[in-house]
């Protein structure tokens, strides 16, 4: 997702507020470097985007870190308009690098059925 978030240029219209995101997501991948100092994969996709995006060179020289935790992010899908979907955090306690982020809509509402939407086919 990180490397699509910089790297895609469909990824800065699919986000309402993508420098949010942007900034919340480059927080957390500096928490998971430094949680898994020895990951060839993290480095690497950290090098590759610090030459391929100034934005994300810009955010990783911050050094500021966070976890994502529960946020709202506002999507702009181009098939079903524009569905806020609430994303809790949902982490293991004897997995601390991974987490699962699940997107809903109250029921009932515009953006439930939005959301319905991508479901349907092209």
């Amino acid at each position: 997702m990180v490397r699509s978030l910089f790297l895609d240029p469909a990824a800065r219209t699919l986000f309402a507020d993508w420098p949010t995101v942007a900034r919340d997501t480059v927080h957390a991948l500096r928490l998971a470097a430094g949680r898994d100092r020895d990951d060839p994969a993290i480095s690497a996709l950290v090098a590759e985007l610090s030459t391929a995006s100034p934005e994300f060179a810009a955010l990783w020289r911050d050094h500021k870190v966070s976890r994502l935790g529960t946020k709202v992010k506002v999507f702009h899908p181009p098939r079903c308009g524009h569905p806020p979907p609430h994303l809790p955090d949902l982490r293991h306690p004897k997995r601390p690098g991974q987490c699962l982020l699940v997107g809903t809509a109250e029921p009932g509402t515009a953006d439930a059925t939005a959301l319905a939407r991508l479901t349907d086919p092209v």
